[in-house]
């Protein structure tokens, strides 16, 4: 109905490791492959081992999805992935949001996994708000 929008960041939580890998979905996102890149990068749910988050691996895993290898590494490395993580990160910040999960929603960050009932009440408060 046009009530709700979603949108993603990628906050990296876990250092550098997650800085890199936050930069290379950003990359897939240039050749149109966010989501199949970010599903690969979490395969399982899993987060993936410090040995599997060097540029190498980020390069090979986007190779493996079938993107320009090249352009891949030259977009992950760049000015402006690097300018997007910070603005991510300082915008993060600047509303309280320090981990993940995290949900901002109708304005007011809901931090961790939640019940689902967690979300029903906080999306219908952030409408009743928002049409008061």
């Amino acid at each position: 109905s046009g009530d709700l929008r979603i949108e993603m960041r990628d906050l990296a939580v876990f250092g550098e490791e997650s800085e890199r890998a936050a930069r290379a979905v950003f990359a897939a996102g240039k050749q149109d492959e966010y989501w199949d890149y970010h599903n690969a990068l979490f395969e399982g749910g899993e987060h993936r081992p410090k040995s599997q988050l060097d540029d190498d691996s980020l390069v090979s895993l986007g190779e493996d999805l079938g993107l320009d290898p090249m352009q891949f590494k030259q977009d992950m490395n760049s000015t402006e992935a690097h300018e997007q993580f910070d603005t991510v990160a300082s915008e993060g910040q600047s509303i309280g949001v320090s981990s993940t999960p995290a949900f901002i929603i109708g304005g007011k960050p809901l931090l961790g996994a939640q019940p689902t009932q967690q979300f029903t009440d906080a999306v219908d408060e952030a409408l009743a708000r928002a049409e008061s």
